[in-house]
C-alpha cells in the first residue's frame, strides 16, 4: 500500500532497458500502477525503448522523491497491453494527472514524439523495494 501511494504521488520514473547490442539505455517515462504493483506507461511503436523491450523484455525502473528522500526500485517483464477495457482505464488514469488539469498545454513525452502509433506497455513485477533515507537512517522495505 505504501509503495502504491508513493507511485501515485511520484509518477515520473526512469526506465532502464538493454539495447540489442548490449548497451544500457535509460529514458524518462510517466507511469501509473494498479493494486498488484503492475506498472503501465504510454509510448509509441518506433521508440528505442519499445524496440529494446521487444529484444529483451527485462526492465528496471526507479522513482525518486528528493524532498522525502525516498526511492522505489523495481524490476519486471514488459509487454504490450492488448486488453481494451484495461487500456481505457489506464488512459483515464493518465488523463487524471495533476499536470493535465493545472496546465492544459501539458503533454506526456510520448505525445511529443513522431514515432508511430501509441501503445500501452505493461510491466509485471519480479522484484521491488521501497527505500527511505530520511534522518540518515536508511529503511528498506522489500515489496516483491
Amino acid at each position: 500500500k505504501k509503495a502504491i501511494q508513493f507511485i501515485e504521488r511520484n509518477s515520473l520514473a526512469t526506465l532502464a532497458t538493454i539495447a540489442p547490442e548490449g548497451m544500457p539505455y535509460a529514458s524518462a517515462i510517466h507511469v501509473v500502477v494498479d493494486m498488484d504493483l503492475t506498472f503501465y506507461f504510454v509510448t509509441k511503436e518506433e521508440t528505442a525503448k519499445w524496440k529494446h523491450i521487444l529484444h529483451n523484455p527485462l526492465v528496471a525502473l526507479v522513482i525518486t522523491n528528493n524532498n522525502t528522500k525516498q526511492t522505489l526500485q523495481f524490476q519486471g517483464l514488459a509487454k504490450r497491453e492488448h486488453a481494451t477495457e484495461l487500456k481505457v482505464s489506464i488512459i483515464n488514469k493518465f488523463a487524471a494527472f495533476p499536470e493535465a488539469s493545472l496546465h492544459p498545454e501539458w503533454k506526456l513525452p510520448s505525445q511529443q514524439l513522431d514515432a508511430g502509433k501509441y501503445m500501452i506497455v505493461k510491466i509485471d513485477p519480479t522484484w521491488a523495494r521501497l527505500a527511505s533515507f530520511q534522518d540518515n537512517n536508511p529503511v528498506f522495505m522489500q515489496i516483491v
